[in-house]
């Protein structure tokens, strides 16, 4: 699989969405993924109960102003399933 494959981004003014398109990619597909768009972060994932698959579950960073977040409203909610049928 070509590493690009493995993650799709939609770039758009103030905002960077980032989606898995397949979760069996290896962690160095992931990385490289990123890193051709210039973004120096590493996604982890983890398996999960049914009702969090899609969420995110933790970050951390090193970079003073910049902040990964969960969609509001989207498929990658904080809380799983639950928030993202509401």
């Amino acid at each position: 699989m070509h590493p690009s494959s493995a993650v799709a981004f939609i770039i758009a003014p103030g905002d960077i969405i980032a989606t898995v398109t397949d979760p069996f990619a290896a962690q160095k597909d992931l990385d490289a993924a990123f890193a051709a768009h210039g973004f120096n972060i590493t996604v982890q994932l983890v398996p999960v109960s049914p009702s969090l698959v899609g969420a995110l579950v933790a970050t951390s960073q090193d970079t003073p102003g910049s902040v990964i977040e969960p969609l509001e409203g989207g498929t990658c909610v904080t809380g799983g399933e639950a928030a993202r049928s509401a």
